[in-house]
C-alpha cells in the first residue's frame, strides 16, 4: 500500500463518528497510525500499523482501560514506561500513557 491520506480525507472519514460522540479508544500523537484495540482477561493489546511509511520517534499513546496496569510491553522493543491516571467521569476509569519508537508494525501489551 502506497496511500496517503491528507487531513481532509481523515475529517470526512471520521466525521460520522465525530458527530455520533463516540469516543477514540486510543489517542495517537501521529494521526496516519492504524490502532487495533483488543482487550482479555489477562490485558489489552495495542496492534499499530504505521502508514506513513516513514519510522516515527516517540509516538505519544494515550489508551484508556479498565482496570490498573503493570506493565506495558513492545513486542519489537521491550519494556516501556508509563504513566497512569484516573479516568473518572468516562467510560474507562483509567488512562495510560505511553511512548514508542515505531517501525511499520508493533504491538504494545497493557498487562
Amino acid at each position: 500500500l502506497k496511500e496517503r491520506w491528507p487531513e481532509p480525507h481523515r475529517r470526512a472519514i471520521n466525521a460520522w463518528a465525530r458527530r455520533a460522540g463516540a469516543p477514540r479508544l486510543v489517542e495517537l500523537s501521529q494521526a496516519v497510525v492504524e490502532a487495533g484495540v483488543y482487550d482479555a482477561d489477562a490485558g489489552t493489546a495495542l496492534v499499530l500499523a504505521n502508514f506513513t511509511y516513514e519510522p516515527i520517534a516517540g509516538l505519544e499513546i494515550a489508551l484508556p482501560v479498565n482496570r490498573r496496569v503493570r506493565s506495558v510491553r513492545s513486542v519489537a522493543g521491550g519494556d516501556l514506561p508509563f504513566t497512569e491516571e484516573s479516568n473518572t467521569g468516562e467510560t474507562y476509569r483509567w488512562k495510560v500513557r505511553c511512548g514508542v519508537d515505531l517501525g511499520l508494525t508493533d504491538i504494545l501489551l497493557f498487562e
